[in-house]
């Protein structure tokens, strides 16, 4: 039985790496890690939008006893989860989140990513998106997509295990399994018109394969319409 319950955002400073700059080195400028306080929350739940999305994540209905839903996932709280400026939803487990802005370099050009980050138990959870890639970037998906999986994989502290070509219905993306000292890196890229969309988990190094929680993690994850 889960509880869904709101969890609060901490807005951590520009000195504070988490995420991809954590799991793979990826160099953060103190200006590309400020958020813009002209924009929206990165973090926004539409009241409506989100009851739909509840429902068909199979919700059941408050109790009336403690007046918070509850949602049947096994042993791992999920908190069902829109990103309204991205245009997608998925599941986050329960946990500390952080949000930030970081660049990644690529031989493509920069991508700029905002990030979502939560902190459960031992393993990180990130969610990230880039609005508005230019013409060029996206003229060749492939491509675009390849040049920032070996701007993650450069990184000398991970070692890459596989790397795979994927797809969100008929938009292409990228899988890739990394390993570093004392865990395992899962990470997935999605181009979708001019945006990219990235993925990714930590779990034990000793795990032999994805483990549930990790799958029920990128299976959540779905375009708005």
């Amino acid at each position: 039985m889960i509880i869904f319950t709101p969890v609060a955002i901490r807005l951590v400073a520009a000195s504070v790496l988490f995420g991809l700059a954590v799991a793979f080195g990826v160099r953060v400028s103190p200006s590309s890690a400020q958020f813009r306080r002209d924009r929206p929350d990165f973090f926004e739940r539409g009241q409506e939008q989100l009851q739909q999305e509840i429902d068909r994540l199979q919700t059941q209905p408050i109790d009336p006893a403690n007046g918070v839903l509850s949602v049947e996932a096994g042993a791992v709280q999920w908190q069902p989860t829109l990103l309204e400026e991205a245009g997608i939803s998925i599941l986050l487990p329960a946990g500390e989140q952080s949000q930030q802005r970081q660049t990644l370099e690529t031989i493509q050009g920069a991508i700029e990513f905002q990030l979502l980050s939560v902190q459960a138990g031992n393993s990180r959870y990130l969610t990230g998106y880039a609005l508005n890639l230019s013409p060029t970037q996206v003229q060749d998906p492939a491509q675009l997509l390849a040049a920032a999986g070996a701007a993650i994989e450069s990184d000398p502290a991970v070692t890459l295990r596989s790397d795979r070509a994927i797809a969100l219905g008929t938009y292409p993306g990228r899988e890739l399994f990394l390993t570093s000292r004392n865990r395992q890196l899962v990470v997935r890229l999605y181009v979708v018109g001019q945006r990219m969309y990235l993925l990714s988990a930590t779990q034990p190094l000793d795990t032999p394969s994805l483990s549930a929680t990790t799958v029920q993690f990128f299976e959540s994850f779905e375009l708005l319409n």
